[in-house]
């Protein structure tokens, strides 16, 4: 009777004990990318601000309008031009919390800090111009004032009067700032969290350890739903994956995750392993106890009430017989 409750307890406990940790788990990460999301956000934007306050300021302008007719414009004057564009976008860098630096840069290569003379074959660049991609992965630019690696934002650079192109804005960040808050969020013992462009391609530096299968499977369920935050289950050679995920406002990045069920939800499975275990052992022992019962109380009531009869109907004769101990019983019996 105990047996079978306790068999299905541990069947149960460790079911609703998974379902519990799944729903925390969820609730833990979806709270901690928001706040990951929120931090990108900030820097990104400001980036925008940033590159947008280059754009129109007149000192950029007038640079522009000199470079793109520097055949007709004294040497000097072009010097002295640049010279005050450098001063303004120091003083921006300067006031700017994030340690972002800014360039302007001409579809030539000049640029304001340096020219850059492989700026069409630059990674950077094609990741810009090709896949129209504002917000670029980590890269190092030794033509930037900003050493390491940077994640930069970039903006066409135009005349405003005619809205003709003549280069582009950079604005960069150091990849240590997204990287370090990003390394704070922790799934299970394995669990990391990558910044991903549209292609799956990792954002920051080195590459993601998740499998392309899982990245693949996990990227056009993400695409085809609705959702801009949430949980998506795949499964890869036989093994399920919980892949958690939040599209940021930065153009096409998404924060992903994933995580073994197995390696979510080990302690459970140890758990139900134990109790089966138990609940084995207990039912054995059942047994066990049920044999020693019958055979040493049972089976001796049993033959006494057997002898009973025995007496009742007077078989005395078979009733010495079958139970010798009963000897002496009978011997009485008899002389009454």
């Amino acid at each position: 009777m105990l047996t079978i409750p306790f068999i299905l307890l541990s069947i149960i406990i460790p079911s609703w004990f998974t379902s519990v940790i799944e729903e925390q788990t969820q609730a833990l990460t979806v709270s901690a990318m928001d706040q990951y999301s929120l931090y990108i956000n900030s820097i990104t934007t400001q980036a925008e601000d940033l590159g947008k306050q280059v754009l129109v300021n007149q000192t950029t302008q007038d640079w522009v309008r000199l470079e793109k007719e520097y055949s007709n414009i004294p040497i000097e004057q072009r010097m002295l031009m640049k010279n005050q564009l450098k001063m303004l976008l120091s003083s921006m860098m300067i006031n700017n919390s994030n340690a972002m630096s800014v360039s302007v840069i001409l579809n030539d290569g000049t640029g304001i800090w340096g020219n850059t003379p492989s700026l069409q074959k630059a990674e950077w660049y094609k990741d810009f111009s090709e896949l129209d991609q504002p917000f670029v992965k980590s890269h190092i630019d030794p033509y930037q004032p900003t050493g390491g690696n940077i994640n930069s934002y970039i903006l066409p650079l135009f005349d405003i009067n005619t809205l003709i192109r003549y280069g582009i804005i950079k604005v960069n960040f150091p990849s240590s700032l997204l990287e370090t808050a990003l390394n704070k969020i922790k799934i299970g013992k394995n669990g990391h969290p990558y910044l991903l462009d549209k292609q799956g391609t990792n954002v920051l530096k080195g590459k993601t350890h998740i499998s392309k299968n899982v990245l693949s499977q996990s990227l056009i369920k993400i695409a085809k739903g609705k959702n801009q935050k949430g949980l998506v289950e795949v499964n890869d050679h036989g093994e399920d994956y919980l892949v958690f995920f939040q599209k940021l406002t930065a153009e096409k990045w998404i924060l992903i995750s994933e995580v073994k069920k197995t390696e979510l939800f080990s302690k459970a499975i140890q758990l139900q392993h134990n109790l089966l275990w138990w609940s084995a052992i207990v039912f054995l022992l059942t047994i066990v106890a049920s044999y020693m019962l019958s055979t040493n109380i049972v089976s001796p009531l049993g033959k006494l009430a057997k002898a009973m009869g025995f007496m009742e109907h007077g078989d005395f004769s078979v009733l010495n017989s079958l139970y010798p101990p009963l000897n002496r019983i009978t011997m009485r019996l008899d002389m009454l």
